[in-house]
Order: structure tokens, then sequence, then C-alpha cells
């Protein structure tokens, strides 16, 4: 009776245990694996990252922006080890010295090669990065006739009219902030005023045309009834492929703000063949008056509509596509609201993707968190951990974080995903910001998916025919279809919060060993279905070539070979050395690592004296206090991160009187090389 009744109870556990058992770990591998680099900024925007194969050699390449630090361009060496390769490709000098904010890859002359357009911030260019195709690039804006200037917090690509050329549509922030106060001097809104979207159409020869009002999508509206003031939304992150089903590509914004701005979040509809967009924010209901932050897109319930996800300051919401181009908030229902900490404070969610990471053919759900500071009203929290859910099949979610290791806990913001290895599942890059200062361990991370479900998979890239449809398929749907189920996913020229994901469409498979076919619909609406493909490989379908080809290394030489390949593509011949980017003998260009990295002995870290600053709200004189008796250093920052005020004393302290504006600063004390402290202050 006791045996029975110990394997009843064992059942039982086993069942309440059951949607842990199929989940997958990752292993942070950033450094270890060659991808070293820190962004830094002093207002806590930016850090994004873009996916992408830059030379065309079947291994997914990394660029990120460094905010105040050098973007960084990292080739794959095979295998998922990376290696800067920013100076010898060239042509990134340009931004040196600017404040980067966003990436995005796009081949904008259908070459076969992908430009790098990188957005920064406030009175500062647009950088387009033309790909020369031999592994380094050109800076080319000047001849672009893309002018703008106005805090670019994203960039998303897509061809609005069909005409088989990318466009670009630019995502604009705060160009004039405001701080709002009570009675009392505390803080407890805002009324930023802030700049218009832009929509730049390509019109060939690498030269643009700035469309953006004229096509409706400018997101800038009357804020009162009857119409009052203008104002535009404050951009944070967008999408532009198709959202309602209609395969063709509409634009979708997440705005900051939005319950001081009076503009929502945005959902502009494609009326093609008529020239424009419609705005369709309230009739779909996305038009949600948040802190928007960024965007995923997938199919979670498998129902055939494409639903989104938004981050916020605060609860998120998922979005789902009920009747074509209408939304429905099921966030709570799903258990996706990631919205407060365990001391009750915000979390606020930056970058977000929808990733099948064990293959289990259901898409699951990532989330980058990170400290931002706000008004008393909605109190961040300093801490909190990124999220990973997994999808349990019913329309509902599991918080996993902790047991797949991927629940760090700094200050996160973009993030994209790549099967970066090419061993069929889905691998991570999360960025992070430094504020102020360069913490050793506030590097980028790179999560690698250590999936053993043995669950198969088949991955699809698009090859539109550079005259009805862009060599990047951006816009374009594809649907899988196996064992009486579908999976579908949208092509889109960036996402998340100011990043990109690899355009490799990744589908899990679970334990279907056949596909009945693959579809997919080009911007427009053009078909091309593929009978039987195999699984467990990477396929490229052109438009108007019949059949696909298989991706894979054709060169028996090479430790991947692979027999059934029919297009070569990332073979990988192994260099044996040091891959730890931190190590004293790291070899760049080894991608195999051998055990012999070395390095420097640790020391013990130099006590770091404390510093104060008071009164916070200051209304005249503020006084810094440090327990060094060496020289320090204060700087004072606005909320674009612009240098208003720097001062310099013998250690002690010292008392001040800023002449600054009331609103809301951040500083940074510096002492013995040191960062110190770091803060906002808040000027009555």
């Amino acid at each position: 009776m006791f045996a029975r009744l110990n394997s009843l109870l064992f059942g039982l556990l086993l069942i309440s245990y059951t949607p842990l058992l199929g989940q997958v770990k990752f292993a942070e591998s950033a450094v270890n694996c060659g991808m070293k680099h820190v962004a830094i900024a002093s207002d806590f925007m930016g850090a994004a990252v873009a996916v992408f194969d830059y030379n065309n050699d079947g291994w997914q390449d990394v660029y990120l922006t460094g905010g105040l630090e050098p973007d960084k361009l990292f080739k794959n060496l095979g295998n998922g080890v990376f290696t800067d390769v920013t100076s010898a490709a060239g042509g990134f000098q340009a931004s040196i010295g600017y404040k980067t904010t966003s990436v995005v890859t796009a081949d904008l002359n259908n070459d076969g090669f992908r430009e790098i357009i990188v957005g920064t911030a406030r009175n500062m260019p647009l950088f387009v990065y033309l790909n020369n195709g031999n592994g380094t690039f050109t800076h080319i804006t000047p001849s672009t006739g893309i002018t703008t200037t106005k805090n670019t917090m994203g960039v998303v690509s897509g061809d609005y009219d069909l005409d088989g050329k990318l466009d670009l549509y630019v995502i604009n922030y705060v160009q004039v902030p405001r701080t709002l106060f009570n009675s009392n001097g505390d803080v407890v809104g805002y009324n930023h005023t802030c700049s218009p979207n832009e929509l730049y159409r390509n019109l060939g020869g690498l030269t643009f045309q700035e469309l953006g009002a004229s096509m409706g999508v400018a997101d800038t509206i009357h804020t009162t009834t009857p119409p009052g003031p203008v104002n535009s939304g404050c951009g944070l992150a967008g999408l532009f492929t198709d959202i309602n089903g209609d395969y063709l590509p509409d634009i979708y914004v997440a705005n900051d703000f939005g319950m001081f701005t009076h503009i929502g979040n945005a959902y502009f509809q494609n009326t093609y063949p008529t020239t424009g967009f419609q705005d369709r924010r309230v009739a779909s209901n996305l038009n949600a008056k948040i802190f928007g932050m960024g965007i995923a897109q997938g199919d979670y319930d498998k129902d055939g509509k494409l639903d989104l996800y938004v981050t916020n300051l605060g609860r998120n919401i998922l979005y789902h596509q009920t009747t074509p181009g209408v939304f429905q908030d099921v966030t709570t229902a799903a258990g996706v609201e990631d919205g407060k900490d365990i001391n009750n404070l915000n979390v606020v969610g930056w970058g977000t993707a929808f990733l099948d990471y064990d293959n289990d053919g259901y898409e699951d759900l990532y989330v980058s968190n990170g400290y931002v500071p706000a008004a008393k009203t909605y109190e961040t929290s300093l801490n909190s951990e990124n999220r990973l859910y997994h999808n349990l099949k019913n329309s509902t979610f599991e918080d996993v974080s902790q047991v797949a290791e991927v629940n760090d806990r700094k200050f996160h913001r973009g993030m994209a995903t790549g099967d970066f290895d090419n061993d069929g599942d889905e691998d991570m890059v999360v960025t992070k910001l430094v504020s102020t200062g360069v913490p050793v361990s506030d590097y980028t991370l790179y999560y690698v998916n250590k999936q053993n479900l043995g669950h198969h998979w088949i991955q699809v890239s698009l090859k539109g025919n550079g005259t009805t449809t862009n060599r990047d398929g951006f816009g374009s749907t594809v649907k899988v279809y196996y064992n009486n189920t579908r999976g579908v996913r949208s092509l889109s020229g960036g996402g998340s919060h100011a990043s990109q994901s690899s355009s490799v469409l990744h589908f899990g498979l679970n334990t279907t060993a056949t596909v009945d076919s693959v579809e997919v619909f080009w911007p427009g609406g053009q078909r091309t279905k593929i009978n039987n493909p195999p699984v467990d490989k990477h396929i490229i379908i052109e438009q108007g070539v019949a059949g696909y080809g298989i991706l894979g290394c054709t060169n028996p030489a090479a430790s991947n070979f692979d027999a059934s390949a029919t297009i070569s593509s990332g073979c990988y011949i192994p260099v044996a050395g040091c891959t730890n980017a931190s190590a004293i003998n790291y070899n760049p260009s080894a991608n195999t690592d051998n055990g012999s990295c070395e390095y420097v002995t640790a020391v013990e870290k130099e006590v770091i004296p404390i510093a104060a600053v008071y009164p916070n709200p200051v209304k005249d004189d503020v006084t810094i206090y440090t327990g060094s008796s060496e020289t320090t250093r204060v700087e004072l920052f606005d909320g674009l991160g612009r240098l208003v005020l720097r001062h310099e004393f013998a250690g002690g302290e010292a008392t001040l009187r800023p002449d600054i504006r009331p609103g809301i600063y951040f500083y940074r004390i510096t002492s013995l090389d040191h960062v110190i402290k770091t803060g906002k202050l808040v000027k009555n």
C-alpha cells in the first residue's frame, strides 16, 4: 500500500513539474566567445543590437551600439565564436564622438549585402554605412538625402509602396524635456515635446526622400478635443511589417509617456494601392497610452493570426489578434504582465522577442528589463530580473527565467535572437547599459541555447527578386504546415527595442519529423509554395525560382560537412586557441577554445570612498561630500545626456549653486579615476 501511495505521490509531483522538465538552459558566453562590449550613456537611454550576416558566409554576425563608446561589429568565426572586426571593416569612424542609440541592417541597393543604419541622439545625424561586399563599409549619409537630427531611438525598414526598394521609418523621441511638479516640489509627471517620426522613401541609387507627414505616419496629432495643440508621439520602438494579415507592410510604434502626451501607441495600416497609410490605432485597440518601450510579434497561440507584445514601465501588454486588425489585451490571463518586482516597484521592460527556444512548436517570450529613473508616482525597480516565459500551449505562459539561467539583474535594453552556432536552436544577445561608469561585469550578454531535447526544426531564409520585392524579403509572411498544425512568422526589418533579430525564420516542430509544406507570402500577397521540404535543415526560398536550396557546408574538409546541402554556407574549420577576450593570450582568430587562456592574477580592489549629495531635491545650493582627499570631479547631465556642469575640487566637500532649470538631472562623481557615485538630482 505504501509503495502504491509513494508511486501515486511521485506521479502527482511529476505531473505538477512537467512544464519545467522540458526547459532549456542557456550558457552566458559573451566574453568567453570573444564578444566583449560595453554601452555607456549618462541619460539611461540606448544600447542596441542587430543580428545579420554581413559577409554572407552563413554565420550570423552582431553589430552593437556603444552610446558614448564606439560601436562594434563582431564577426562570427563559426560555432558562435566572435572576433571584433570594427577596425578591419572600416567606415564606422564617422559615428565616433556621437551618442549612438539604435541600429537596423537592410540591403538598401539590392546588391545582396546588408547596409548598417545607426540612429543617434538629439541634434545628431543618422549614419548610413554602405556594405562594400568585401567585408568593409563606407559612410555615405551625406549623399543619401537623410538629414534627420531628431533624437532617433529606432529605425525600421520595409517596402511600403512595393517597388522592390527598402524604405526607412525613423522613430524619434523627446526633443524638449519638461518636468511637472506638485505644490510640494515633487515630480509628478512630464510635459515633453517630442519630434515627428519620419518615413524616408528609397528613390534608388541609395538616395531617399522624406515623406512622413504626407504618408500619414509622422505620428503628429492634435492632443485635445476639440483640436488643440499639436504634439508628436515619443517613439521608442517600431515594426514595419504585416500587422493585420493582408500581406502589406504596416507600421506599429510604441510611444513613451502616452498618458502625458495624450498620444498612445500607433498603428498605421498600409492602404496600398492607394498611396499612404490609415491611422487605425483606436479601431485596432492598439493605442494604449503607456510608457511604450519595445515590441515583439508572434503567433503564440497558433491560430494563424500574428499577435503583439509591448513592453512598458509597469505592466506590459500582450495583444491577441481576434479578427484581422483588431486586438484584445489578454496579458493577465496569459501570465506575462511583468509589472512589479517583489518590492511592488515598477519593472521597466525594453527589448523583447518571441522565440521557440525549446523547439516544441510554440513560441515562448523573452523580456529585457532595466532600470530608468521615473517620477515618484511611477517609482521603478533598480534590480529587476529579465524574464523568459515558457509557452504552455494553452494560451498561458510560465516564468522559467531562473531555471533557464537568463534572469540577470542589470540595466538591460535591446535584445535580439539568432542561431549563432547553427545547431538548430535560437540563441540570444541582450545589451546592458552602463549609465556613468564601466564596471567590468557589465558587458553585453550572449546566451547560448543548450538544448538537448532532440526536437525537430526547420529554418527558412528568403530572397526577393529585387524588382517587385526587396532582396531581404522584409514584410513577407511564412507559414509552415506539419502534423495538422502550422507555424506563422512575419519577417520584419527591425523591432524589439532599437534592435533587430536574425532574418532567418525559425520554426520548432516538436517530435514531428516531416513538413507537409512551406508557404511564402511576399509583400503584396504573391505566393510561393514548397512541398515536403527536409526537416532539421536551413532552406532558402527565392522568389520566382522553382524549388528551394538547402544551406549547409559543402566542403568535405570542414567538420560540419553536409552532403545534402546544395548551397555552401556556414563551413566550420576549427582554429584552436584562447577565445576569451579578457585573457592575456586571447587569440582573435581562434574559434575553438582549447583551454589555454591565461589571466592576470586578481589583486585586492582599492577601497572607494563614499559620496553624498544633499539636499536632493535642491532649490539653490547643493553639497557634494566624499571621504577622499584626492581630487574629485562632479558632472551633471540633463535628460538628453548633455553635460551641463563640471566641477573639480580637492576632496572633502564642495558646495555648488548650479545654474540650471527645474527638472531631473543625472550626476556622476569621480575620484581616484573611479566612478564612486551616480544618481539623479531633482532641481525645484
